[in-house]
């Protein structure tokens, strides 16, 4: 977006599709950014972000290799072409790339890259209202056999976001104003390289509603006398960009407080609550009002008053002095294990823009490193898959190890990362993923961030556990080459460039050397902390006696589990290299992989259930903002009003149930149903009405229960009475996905097939593939 002045005089606003995705983001930003060009205020400074300037190079990179893919098939090179970018951003300089790319349609190009647009009629206006011209920059235009042009963009993301289809949309709009044929489809070619396909019918009434609100935000920016203001109703806020993050601290605004959520910042400023200090202040009485005013429970609204309030005595402690913290949960506190000799506080550092041959492989974890009680530090370094495979094998054997002699050892991390990581890792790899099953069925990996977030209030912004450090290790980062996670990112990908070149100059591979070390200092600092963490939240569980915590619930049904099948081995070894060693792309033969993906799809249905269930116990430990938009979560409105009925028996043999009725939202994309034979999972915080089913600290209590009704505001569900517990009138925070179906004869059907595999590679006459059509296919 930038301002010009016309061969005429008038001044006239040039827009870019996006312009859309900024002012999807964060209309204020866009706001600000105008009235810096028209010299009405000073623009701020924008961090340099290294990981996003890295990310940009990765993404041209994705857009040439998709060039050279087109070029290669193209029956002659002139099927593919090239427009040039102008120079200067004017649309005087721009216009001849616009005509040549417009030449190139009418005549038929196959594939135009980099394709120009230039619309100075893009928006006229009325009289006297300042003019919005058009220029935009497709990645591809691609000639269909019926002679329509589809337009193509490509992005380094793993999944298609409305934004970048919107872009799509504008530039599909601009052939159609040329007179151009336009197929009814467009394409986000992913940095996976699949290929994400959406309906222009879908996005185009989105586009002009948000187009037609960017003109009349730029237009209204334009006609004022200043800046626009902090908080001005007409626009929309992200909170996170350099102009609000400005205005925040200013104006020392109240979303400056942790946890506080988007919707909670609109409703507070509409009860005139715009600053921590106002927040913080509010008295017992304010507070009853402020909360019936703005439609918040109250509880929630204390809780922040009291996040407030700490962060403001936080800001008033002299230089140097921790943060206060406040425990407001101690049951939370003593579900931590008991220490064991042979307890062990792990964290990860990767690199999630790490790819090699495989695009739809992403991300390396570069170092698995863990103390142990004593505070030993071990470290297991990878810089490629293969040697990331290694080392996960080691370092589970090793944990293993130590079980053996400590079976009550513990894993302790901070934050899901680890967790996550882990369970990608064994899939990816296909090695110890009973292992880490194991681990998380008996609750070896604890995570500290949920127990610190229920358990306690802390007066600092963020609860990242380099904010808590000062108060259980106040001179842990002193000296540190290397300080943050994402310095540490920015740093190895630095060591592997000096790596490179170190095969050939020994200086280069002296640096890099020096930087592995200094990644490795910041991840012992990080597992350092970690333990200092779980032994203070010992300390506070000590000074805070009570009541014990619920016993895990070993009624609740166990996850229903499909046995792994030996043919799955049988088959990987038939996948295996002569040596017996296991093969891996991309050096593997078509029948080693044909082998490899039988094997997968023997194993199916064990893998898709055991994902559900971690999913599951996932989400009765992490904070609800982590999994809402997770589909078919339906997430409780607190604030609104909720009925229930009494808990009776429909029939004299039946058990006791109710029916509840909740309000609330489903997430994007979810299709529930009433009725059926497993419904979804009713989740109830602690202290909940019975026992929980996942020996995490602190993890919820869940029950499967039935839809009864679907509402435009909510749901009616039923569900019965858990054997041993006495009636509740507790409800619900969310209901989450329903178990998985079991799999019925698709098993068994699957196992035939395999068993013929392993069958005609073991017959006499050598390895032979059964003449049928799967075979072929996975060849």
């Amino acid at each position: 977006m930038y301002l010009t002045t016309t061969e005429s005089g008038e001044r006239m606003l040039v827009t870019s599709a996006s312009d859309l995705t900024r002012a999807a983001e964060c209309e204020f930003r866009v706001a600000r950014d105008l009235d810096a060009r028209l010299g009405r205020i000073t623009a701020v400074d924008d961090e340099p972000d290294a990981m996003l300037a890295r990310t940009a190079t990765m993404g041209d990179a994705h857009e040439a290799a998709i060039i050279a893919d087109y070029r290669a098939k193209a029956a002659d090179p002139d099927d593919v072409l090239e427009i040039d970018r102008a120079d200067t951003a004017g649309l005087d300089a721009i216009e001849p790339f616009a005509a040549q790319t417009l030449d190139a349609l009418r005549a038929g190009t196959p594939v135009i890259v980099q394709a120009t647009f230039v619309d100075r009629d893009h928006n006229i206006g009325e009289q006297g209202e300042l003019p919005i011209a058009f220029v935009g920059f497709a990645d591809f235009l691609v000639r269909t056999d019926e002679g329509a042009y589809r337009v193509q963009d490509s992005k380094l993301a793993r999944r298609a976001k409305v934004t970048a289809l919107l872009q799509l949309a504008a530039y599909a709009e601009q052939l159609e104003r040329l007179g151009i044929a336009v197929d009814p489809e467009v394409d986000l070619i992913l940095g996976t390289r699949e290929v994400s396909i959406h309906r222009l019918d879908d996005i185009a009434p989105v586009l002009r509603a948000r187009r037609t609100r960017l003109h009349r935000l730029l237009r209204e920016r334009a006609a004022a006398e200043g800046p626009i203001a902090w908080r001005d109703p007409s626009v929309t806020y992200c909170r996170s960009c350099a102009w609000c993050t400005s205005e925040i601290e200013q104006h020392g605004d109240v979303s400056q407080v942790a946890g506080l959520t988007g919707a909670q910042w609109t409703k507070l400023g509409a009860a005139g609550i715009t600053t921590l200090e106002q927040l913080a202040g509010l008295d017992d009485r304010a507070a009853a009002a402020i909360a019936s005013e703005a439609g918040i429970a109250r509880s929630t609204l204390d809780t922040l008053r009291l996040q407030a309030e700490l962060q403001r005595q936080a800001a008033g402690a002299e230089p140097g002095t921790p943060p206060p913290v406040r425990v407001r949960d101690a049951a939370v506190l003593h579900t931590l294990p008991a220490p064991s000799p042979g307890d062990l506080y792990f964290d990860f550092e990767g690199d999630p823009l790490y790819t090699e041959h495989d695009p739809t492989q992403w991300g390396l974890d570069y170092l698995f490193g863990f103390v142990d009680a004593e505070g030993t530090f071990t470290d297991y370094w990878a810089h490629s898959f293969a040697e990331e495979r290694d080392a996960l094998i080691a370092f589970l054997a090793d944990v293993q190890a130590r079980r053996a002699q400590h079976p009550d050892l513990h894993v302790y991390h901070y934050a899901a990362y680890e967790r996550t990581h882990l369970r990608s890792l064994t899939a990816r790899h296909g090695v110890g993923e009973e292992i880490v099953d194991e681990w998380l069925r008996n609750g070896v990996l604890v995570d500290l961030y949920p127990v610190v977030r229920k358990a306690l209030r802390v007066g600092s912004p963020s609860y990242s556990i380099k904010y808590l450090e000062p108060i259980y290790w106040p001179e842990a980062r002193e000296g540190a080459a290397v300080a943050r996670g994402d310095d540490s990112v920015a740093e190895y990908v630095r060591a592997r460039v000096l790596r490179e070149a170190g095969d050939s100059d020994p200086a280069s591979a002296a640096a890099a050397q020096q930087i592995l070390d200094d990644i490795g200092d910041y991840n012992e600092v990080d597992c350092l902390s970690t333990l200092k963490l779980a032994s203070w939240l010992r300390g506070l569980a000590a000074e805070h006696p009570s009541p014990p915590p619920a016993l895990v619930d070993d009624d609740e049904p166990a996850p229903r589990e499909v046995p792994d099948s030996p043919l799955r081995s049988a088959l990987l070894e038939l996948a295996a290299n002569p040596d017996g060693s296991p093969s891996t792309e991309p050096d593997r033969t078509a029948e080693q992989r044909a082998y490899a993906y039988a094997a997968a799809a023997i194993d199916y249905h064990r893998r898709e259930h055991k994902t559900f269930w971690w999913e599951h116990f996932d989400r009765l430990v992490a904070p609800p903002e982590d999994w809402a938009d997770v589909r078919d979560v339906f997430t409780v409105d607190r604030d609104a009003h909720h009925e229930q009925s009494d808990w009776i028996k429909p029939t004299p043999r039946s058990s006791l149930g109710r029916t509840v009725r909740l309000r609330g939202a489903w997430s994007a994309g979810s299709r529930p149903s009433v009725g059926g034979r497993s419904g979804p999972h009713a989740l109830y915080e602690q202290p909940a009405p019975f026992p929980p089913s996942s020996r995490d600290p602190g993890a919820r209590s869940a029950r499967a229960i039935t839809l009864v009704e679907l509402h435009d505001d909510g749901v009616t569900f039923r569900e019965t009475l858990p054997k041993g517990v006495e009636p509740y009138t507790d409800l619900p925070v969310a209901l989450t996905p329903a178990s998985p179906p079991p799999p019925g004869q698709q098993k068994p059907a699957i196992e035939e097939w395999g068993s013929a595999l392993v069958q005609a590679a073991a017959s006499s006459k050598g390895p032979e593939w059964p003449a049928e059509p799967v075979g072929d296919l996975l060849r």
